[in-house]
């Protein structure tokens, strides 16, 4: 698990981020890599770190070099309000990723995230990130 908090960071993004791992691992070599999932995320954005209100917004989850278990099944839950309440959109698989978009109110100034993967060994990876960016 990695459990990051901003504090008093300058900077109004990823304020607070939370990503946990859940795999089973055996004895190996040092040149055997953990069955771990990476998880990126794409929007654009402009040079202040804001998206539209109705953006694409792509996650990408893939399997880490030297590992062999194919991604299954991706879930996103976006949060308008820094994590109160959640959302659930539509995803929809688009070559290596999974596509949805964004359909933030107008009131809304930030877009959280919470994504899961799992893979074929039943290895997950599960991410929080409050304010990943901002809304304009």
């Amino acid at each position: 698990m990695v459990d990051n908090s901003r504090g008093t960071w300058a900077n109004p993004y990823s304020t607070h981020t939370l990503t946990e791992w859940n795999f089973t691992s055996v004895a190996t070599d040092e040149a055997t890599p953990l069955p771990l999932i990476q998880l990126d995320h794409g929007v654009d954005t402009d040079a202040a770190g804001r998206a539209d209100r109705h953006a694409d917004l792509t996650v990408t989850a893939s399997p880490m070099e030297g590992t062999t278990a194919a991604i299954g099944k991706v879930s996103l839950e976006v949060s308008y309000d820094d994590g109160a309440t959640w959302q659930r959109p539509d995803l929809r698989h688009n070559g290596a990723g999974w596509r949805t978009a964004l359909r933030a109110p107008r009131t809304a100034g930030f877009v959280s995230l919470r994504v899961t993967a799992r893979d074929s060994d039943d290895d997950t990876v599960s991410q929080t990130i409050t304010r990943a960016f901002g809304l304009r």
